[in-house]
C-alpha cells in the first residue's frame, strides 16, 4: 500500500492436459512479460516452467498417489480459464478414491494456506493486524465446502 511493488514475487502454476508440457516454457514466458508491465516478477520456482508444479488433469490419480494435494487444488484457488470442467475432473476423482474425505482434507488445507497473506514489505505490526482480523474472514468467506460432495454439488449450482 505504501511502496511500489509490495508483492515479493508472483507465483505462477498451469494447469492443463499432458500435452500442455512442452510449452511450458514459452507459456511462462508470455506470463512473465506481461506481468513485467506492472512491476511484477515470477518467483524462481514457482515460474510456470517446471513440470513438477504442473497440474496434469488427465493424471489426478498419480497426482493423489504422490500426495500432490497443493496442485490438486489449484483450480479451487485463484484461477482463469475453464476453471469449472478443471474442477469438476478433480472432484469426480476425489471421490471416486477411497480415501476421499482424507484426500479432500489435504486439499483443503493447502487452499486455507492460500488464502494467507504471509508475504510483503509490511510491518510486523500490520501483519499481525492481516493475521488476527483479515485471514479469519477471508477462510470463512472462501473456504473450501467440508465434503468433495458437497463441493460438486455447490459447482453445479452457481
Amino acid at each position: 500500500m505504501e511502496k511500489p511493488n509490495a508483492a515479493t514475487d508472483l507465483d505462477i502454476y498451469f494447469v492443463g492436459c499432458a500435452s500442455m508440457l512442452n510449452g511450458l516454457s514459452s507459456a511462462s514466458d508470455i506470463v512473465e512479460r506481461e506481468a513485467q508491465h506492472v512491476g511484477l516478477t515470477l518467483d524462481g520456482e514457482l515460474n510456470g516452467k517446471r513440470a513438477s508444479n504442473f497440474l496434469d488433469l488427465d493424471d489426478v490419480s498419480g497426482h493423489t498417489a504422490r500426495e500432490e494435494f497443493n496442485l490438486l487444488v489449484l483450480p479451487f484457488q485463484s484461477a482463469f480459464g475453464n476453471v469449472v470442467a478443471a474442477r469438476r475432473t478433480i472432484l469426480k476423482a476425489v471421490i471416486t478414491h477411497p480415501d476421499k474425505q482424507q484426500v479432500w482434507d489435504e486439499m483443503a488445507f493447502y487452499h486455507a494456506q492460500s488464502l494467507s497473506l504471509h508475504h510483503g514489505s509490511w510491518s510486523p505490526a500490520f501483519s499481525d493486524v492481516i493475521l488476527q482480523r483479515y485471514y479469519p474472514e477471508k477462510v470463512a468467506k472462501f473456504e473450501l465446502p467440508a465434503t468433495p460432495e458437497e463441493a460438486l454439488t455447490a459447482l453445479f449450482t452457481k
